[in-house]
């Protein structure tokens, strides 16, 4: 019986574990795709032309109109395109007008005036504006490092890593939504501390090479790259952080295994043992007599 729970407990932490990986995969690829699924679903031969542009711009650079040119990434609408449109959209949409917000559902409920909803929709909007300027100036501040690309990215990288690195991460960061942040970090990082914590079974992987391997799953916050070259380095980085953790797990000590109650490290037995002697071995004849 306790076996079967043991395998059945295996079983469910090996569900979870899928079901967690399937979900960060999802949550992962969704910005980075979205824009990819609207150019398909349009069903147009320019969109689906720049959703293979934009692929192919990450691997390698490469736009319609030179290496790594600014009028190319646009026209693909790659890098700052989405966080400019957002931030013209939401300086547009500040402007109040008379009656421009009534009241909702909610706002009946809760008995709000129209001034209370049209106070609390404007200032809303505010935020939107300040929200969407700093996702457009992180945005815009990656496109011109060139981190639109791997190329792009790797020549940011010799020039300043700590520079390139804190400018993707901000691109990603300020174009997501409070939930979007704490997916963005929080399920890779979970994912790293399942893996360390999970005991290593006989034969298989240690903790440090797992680990290893889920944190390519971080290389979805390097900045506004296209999914192929997102994928690219997450595959790269996953397995090179495999191998290290592997070498480390190989080359980690062993700690001291001390021997068990009653036992001698040398094999031999501590404590008194019963011998049964013959008579004849004792030197004792029949009779009792020696």
């Amino acid at each position: 019986m306790v076996g079967f729970n043991d395998e059945l407990a295996k079983q469910a932490n090996s569900i979870s574990t899928i079901g967690m990986r399937a979900l960060e995969s999802a949550v992962s690829g969704l910005k980075s795709t979205a824009r990819g699924v609207k150019d398909v679903a349009s069903a147009t031969p320019g969109a689906l032309g720049r959703f293979g542009q934009r692929q192919v711009h990450g691997l390698t650079g490469w736009t319609p109109q030179g290496f790594m040119n600014p009028e190319g990434i646009r026209g693909m609408r790659a890098g700052a395109t989405d966080a400019a449109e957002r931030l013209s959209a939401a300086e547009r949409s500040v402007a109040p007008g008379p009656g421009k917000y009534r009241p909702g559902l909610v706002d009946r409920v809760l008995n709000r005036s129209q001034e209370q909803v049209q106070q609390s929709a404007v200032a809303a909007k505010h935020k939107e504006v300040v929200n969407a300027r700093k996702a457009y100036q992180s945005a815009q501040k990656a496109e011109d490092m060139g981190l639109t690309s791997l190329p792009g990215y790797a020549r940011a990288l010799a020039r300043n890593p700590a520079d390139a690195l804190r400018t993707g991460f901000a691109e990603q960061w300020h174009s997501m939504g409070p939930g979007g942040k704490a997916l963005m970090v929080g399920l890779p990082g979970m994912g790293i501390a399942s893996e360390l914590s999970r005991p290593t079974e006989p034969g298989g992987p240690g903790r440090l090479e797992r680990a290893g391997t889920r944190l390519g799953e971080l290389s979805y916050s390097m900045g506004p790259i296209p999914l192929s070259g997102q994928l690219a380095v997450g595959a790269g980085v996953g397995s090179l952080a495999k191998r290290m953790g592997k070498l480390f797990d190989e080359t980690k000590p062993v700690g001291h295994i001390p021997a068990a109650p009653g036992l001698d490290p040398a094999g031999g037995e501590v404590a008194p043992a019963e011998h049964i002697v013959s008579d004849r071995a004792l030197g004792i004849g029949q009779g009792g007599y020696l």
